[in-house]
């Protein structure tokens, strides 16, 4: 956008008169600059780590259209074109369209939509009305404002619970439902992280299933499968809300202990017994 929208003014000159061309070209350079600070700013690891920033980032990248659609728009209006100009004039009016069809892009969530996409469409419907005519006379142009809206919403939800089956799948293992192993890597990780900063134990215990195979070969695995489940189960009685476990491998699991010294997962390993083991 910082580079596109700068060249578009190629036509408006072409089609436009100089002097509303002159205008709309200054319009253009700010808004490329805007565009381009934008890219430069989410680059910030500061910006990639902060969801309050990407929402603002993302607002003004809506609403920076929205802007240029209020400031040409009675520019246009003002003057009397034909022929190919008022194409060009009637492409300038669907900016208010194209920004509320473009939020269909983003996964939002309820919130995020109202927050970020209610004040745009109030904005962009604004303007609309405030164009000569009645508000009857926009109510065709109001409606389908709002059908974009409806639109861009059920677009929007529909992204973010495909997202989050992708990254259920990718995360949890579908048999047992705990942590797959790449999943449970970035845990330790970042337990580990946390319980140093708060200079704080951290243990691992690693849990591997004897003689699972001859389970396989005798019971079949279909049997198989349902003590995995059972064997999750009891592990997950065994340890703490705030504890971690995830499926290394086949018949392994690995057990994260957040806040626990050696002695501390003694207790746990005999409260797995407990439920079950040894």
């Amino acid at each position: 956008f910082a580079l596109l929208v700068p060249v578009w003014a190629i036509f408006d000159f072409l089609f436009l008169p100089v002097e509303i061309a002159i205008t709309l070209l200054w319009l253009r350079l700010g808004s490329g600059v805007i565009f381009a600070t934008l890219s430069k700013v989410s680059l910030m690891s500061i910006v990639n780590h902060n969801l309050k920033y990407s929402h603002i980032l993302l607002w003004t990248l809506m609403f920076v259209p929205s802007f240029f659609f209020i400031i040409s728009q009675p520019i246009l209006a003002d003057s009397q074109l034909t022929g190919w100009s008022a194409v060009m004039a009637n492409l300038y009016g669907l900016l208010p369209y194209v920004v509320m069809a473009a939020l269909a892009i983003f996964p939002l969530t309820f919130k995020e939509f109202v927050v970020l996409t209610i004040p745009l469409a109030m904005i962009n419907a604004w303007a609309i009305s405030t164009d000569e005519g009645s508000l009857t006379e926009h109510a065709t142009e109001l409606w389908l404002m709002c059908l974009l809206v409806g639109t861009s919403f059920f677009s929007s939800f529909q992204q973010i619970r495909t997202m989050n089956a992708q990254v259920r799948r990718a995360s949890f293992d579908p048999l047992t439902g705990v942590m797959t192993r790449r999943a449970g890597i970035d845990t330790i990780d970042l337990m580990f992280k946390a319980t140093g900063l708060q200079e704080s134990h951290m243990s691992l215990l690693f849990v591997d299933v004897d003689h699972f195979k001859s389970i396989n070969d005798n019971f079949g695995q279909d049997i198989g499968d349902q003590m995995l489940i059972q064997i999750t189960n009891h592990l997950k009685e065994g340890i703490r809300k705030g504890d971690g476990i995830f499926r290394w491998g086949g018949e392994e699991f690995v057990l994260v202990l957040p806040h626990t010294d050696c002695e501390a997962a003694r207790i746990v390993v005999e409260r797995i017994y407990d439920h079950g083991f040894g």
